[in-house]
């Protein structure tokens, strides 16, 4: 039976969470594994591994680029251009 009282939640900052996917996202490391090291259930890990996937597909990359200053939106461009040739 379930203890009385309100119910335990905890709120993880976003530096733990992106370390927990990054463990979890090197060789040979199960996700079962990064999650029972971090006293967190597996399936909330997985959670955070999905959003963080959608949130990197669905991103503006033009955005952050509007942002910077004309030198550094240059030299990107030249690196870019590098690139390609």
């Amino acid at each position: 039976m379930a203890s009385p009282g309100p119910r335990t939640t905890y709120r993880y900052s976003k530096e733990f969470k992106a370390t927990a996917v990054r463990l979890s996202q090197l060789s040979g490391v199960s996700v079962k594994d990064v999650a029972a090291s971090l006293y967190i259930h597996p399936f909330m890990l997985s959670l955070w591994r999905i959003a963080l996937a959608k949130a990197l597909s669905y991103s503006k990359p033009f955005a952050a680029y509007k942002r910077l200053s004309s030198p550094v939106q240059n030299s990107i461009l030249s690196i870019i251009a590098a690139m390609t040739v």
